[in-house]
């Protein structure tokens, strides 16, 4: 399963200057097993301060 923090993809493409800098480096975008999904997702809402 793919996990996009586009709070954090929002704050990453202020600074991007290139397509092929942002497709080269994704660091708002992972994958989790099925089994952590929901896990991961409260990870990334913890981070932004979000319950």
């Amino acid at each position: 399963m793919q996990i996009k923090d586009l709070i954090l993809g929002a704050k990453a493409a202020e600074t991007v200057a290139s397509r092929e800098e942002w497709r080269g480096d994704r660091p708002a975008q992972f994958s989790v097993p099925e089994g952590k999904l929901v896990e991961a997702v409260k990870e990334v809402l913890a981070r932004h301060g979000i319950q």
